[in-house]
């Protein structure tokens, strides 16, 4: 079964897409304004078109996730 796209993601969901080995990566990054995310009921969202451009500039392609 297939995912359904998103407009945005989870910090857990951007980790596993991109093969990270820890959440801490991906807040961390958010926190020092590398990522773009917008907190939502006290987690945070990261937008399709951010982990896009995250995976680009890690040489992925989105239908690589």
């Amino acid at each position: 079964m297939s995912e359904a796209k998103c407009d945005f993601y989870t910090v857990q969901e951007v980790r596993r897409r991109l093969s990270w080995k820890s959440a801490e990566t991906v807040r961390r990054g958010i926190k020092a304004g590398r990522i773009q995310a917008a907190k939502v009921g006290g987690q945070y969202r990261i937008p399709r078109t951010e982990y896009e451009r995250i995976a680009r500039e890690m040489g992925l392609t989105a239908g690589e996730d």
